[in-house]
């Protein structure tokens, strides 16, 4: 777990969009999802994900900072939170593939993401439905 934690505030450091986190968004946006055994971390990066409820989706939305208490929240789909990768595509899609295989067996179909710059939400279809 040391070596996680430092592997983790290698990438924080390495990374544009999260240098800047201090001690409480390690906290909140690390440690929290660590301790719910709701991240991945590989040689090529680091991602965390949640079940933020309606009500903190949409806080999430107009706030443009994901709720904390998202990431046990109840909610039924799925939220990639962080994604830190520094190496480019490669790494980004090694990353992926490791979170579609785990959301696939989490039971999910689809994961959801807002992209804090743009405001945009992304969402990734995992697999086909076979529904009908």
């Amino acid at each position: 777990m040391i070596n996680e934690r430092k592997r983790i505030v290698e990438l924080v450091e390495g990374s544009e969009y999260h240098k800047w986190w201090g001690q409480e968004e390690f906290e909140s946006f690390v440690e929290q999802p660590m301790r719910l055994n709701q991240y991945v971390l590989m040689d090529e990066g680091f991602a965390t994900w949640a079940f933020p409820n309606e009500w903190q989706v949409q806080d999430y939305l107009l706030e443009n900072k994901f709720p904390v208490g998202g990431f046990n929240g109840g909610g039924q789909a799925i939220w990639i939170v962080d994604f830190i990768c520094l190496d480019g595509k490669s790494s980004i899609t090694k990353v992926f593939r490791r979170l579609r295989e785990i959301f696939i067996d989490l039971g999910h179909d689809r994961a959801i993401w807002l992209r804090t710059e743009t405001g945009k939400i992304g969402w990734y279809k995992l697999k086909e439905s076979h529904d009908g």
